[in-house]
């Protein structure tokens, strides 16, 4: 190697060096030094009564919105049903609360790996009565703990403990992983529901008439009995027992907007109707299957006993509690009304397990046959094993 060669590798090095070190420094410029400290809330301080709205963004989905009006909480997305209040109330409750764990000192590069960016992460704002952002933050990946070991950035697969957070200029370790912070619409409804006790009738109308079936008890503990059934049809009660709590605890996934009945299936709906002891009368539309899922529309009524009937050897000093715990039980029965009637104009998407009972046919019903085997049957002229050959002699 000659002189001129050796100075050109050594100027080429130079250069080299030089852009590294740049780059280096271009990085270490990148950092923000965290303004925040142990303990500091992070959104600092600020009226939690002002708060009268969510928004809640992930990536580029489109934000939900649960909203303050006339004192309830609402979701506009979903027809302005009404919205958890108490899922609300913690979660609000909880980002004013909320306080550093640990600041961390992140490079501008590095945000997106830690999903702190508005199109990497989830976004949340407190908004005021005006619909205007009190505060904001950006909620990162979940820091994960595993058998005592922390990740520093929420891989190994084991449960949530934290998570990274950026409030303006300022990223820290908070030491809640916010499950709750859903941008989907449906994780922010109240999913309160109605609910049937004490079922004394049942009756399921399918479209095909033969299908169709009513079943009714004396009393809410007795066994059910097939309106109309043949002499040569009987009912398995092992079957029919799950009517005993049928609705009993139904539950929804989400409201179906914006769908005519023609399209759900509800214009030739299963219609089942269940009728209790105290009085309610529940009607269940339920449309054509979407996978798992069904479409429902609910209607209910109500016929009460207005007037207590005094017992035959009732004595003076006991009406007066009797009357009083009538009446408390009346004012229940009629505020249990109101709220499931509330009901009655929305369509709800439920599962195959809430309506499943009520999506049975008429023969469904019944004892399985016992199914025989060829040699069970005796043949004429005797058992297989004594049957006459041509041979025998």
């Amino acid at each position: 190697m000659n002189s001129k060669q050796l100075l050109i590798l050594i100027v080429i090095g130079v250069v080299l060096g030089g852009a590294g070190l740049l780059v280096r420094r271009s990085q270490d410029s990148d950092f923000k030094a965290s303004t925040t400290r142990m303990g500091d809330r992070v959104l600092g301080d600020f009226d939690l009564t002002a708060v009268a709205g969510l928004r809640i963004s992930s990536g580029s989905n489109s934000p939900v919105e649960i909203l303050k009006k006339d004192n309830d909480w609402i979701v506009p997305a979903r027809g302005g049903y009404s919205a958890n209040f108490q899922s609300v109330g913690e979660f609000a409750r909880k980002l004013w609360e909320l306080k550093v764990t640990a600041p961390k000192n992140i490079s501008q590069s590095r945000l997106p790996i830690l999903q702190l960016t508005k199109e990497t992460g989830t976004t949340v704002e407190l908004l005021d009565s005006a619909g205007k952002p009190i505060k904001s933050v950006i909620l990162g990946i979940k820091h994960t703990k595993e058998g005592g070991d922390s990740s520093p950035f929420g891989g190994g697969g084991g449960f949530p403990d934290g998570r990274y957070i950026k409030a303006g200029d300022a990223v820290a370790l908070v030491n809640d992983p916010l499950s709750n912070a859903d941008s989907k619409a449906s994780e922010w409804i109240n999913k309160d529901f109605f609910k049937v006790e004490k079922a004394k009738s049942v009756s399921v109308k399918h479209l095909v008439d033969t299908n169709s079936f009513s079943l009714t008890r004396d009393s809410d503990v007795g066994e059910w009995k097939l309106e109309g059934a043949r002499a040569e049809e009987k009912i398995d009660s092992g079957k029919s027992s799950g009517f005993s709590s049928v609705l009993s605890y139904p539950s929804f996934n989400d409201l179906i907007l914006d769908k005519k009945p023609e399209e759900l299936g509800l214009h030739k709906p299963t219609v089942a109707t269940v009728t209790t002891t105290e009085g309610f009368k529940y009607t269940v539309n339920i449309g054509t299957a979407d996978g798992e899922n069904y479409p429902l529309t609910l209607a209910v009524t109500g016929d009460f006993k207005r007037e207590r009937e005094p017992g035959k050897e009732e004595k003076p000093e006991d009406k007066e509690k009797l009357d009083k715990e009538f009446k408390e039980k009346l004012t229940k029965l009629d505020e249990k009304l109101k709220s499931e009637q509330a009901l009655g104009k929305w369509t709800y998407q439920v599962s195959k397990w809430t309506v499943d009972q009520l999506l049975k046919n008429r023969h469904e019903l019944f004892a399985d046959k016992k199914t025989e085997e060829p040699g069970d049957t005796p043949r004429p002229g005797g058992s297989p094993l004594n049957l006459p050959f041509p041979n025998d002699k």
